[in-house]
């Protein structure tokens, strides 16, 4: 139970780190104060479990023909393409609804 949480941290703070951090330290060497809104985090967790679910189901597939996280060579590297793009899709959103082009809701 400890790994999973551990790796889900550290997901958390890759996936946040170049969107918060990154504009901070620039506008702090300019002397510009920089705010971050909050509110963000719920439409990450929904994007995030919904990732978190094809990439569940993507392992089950793979488990079921023969090679979950071994196997053929081709499934291997498509599955790795497939997860890489998860995240990939996850980043993307994330940073799009922190920067407003995605409409915020009060719902979320």
């Amino acid at each position: 139970m400890g790994g999973s949480l551990d790796l889900n941290s550290v997901n958390v703070v890759l996936a946040r780190f170049p969107w918060d951090s990154l504009p901070a330290c620039t506008r702090s060497s300019q002397n510009v104060e920089y705010e971050v809104s909050g509110g963000s985090l719920g439409f990450s967790l929904i994007v995030f479990f919904c990732t978190a679910i094809v990439a569940i189901a993507l392992l089950l597939f793979r488990r079921g023909q023969g090679g979950e996280l071994g196997g053929a060579t081709q499934g291997k590297w498509i599955s790795f393409r497939v997860l890489i793009g998860l995240w990939v899709i996850f980043l993307i959103l994330s940073g799009l609804y922190d920067y407003g082009q995605i409409p915020h809701t009060d719902a979320i």
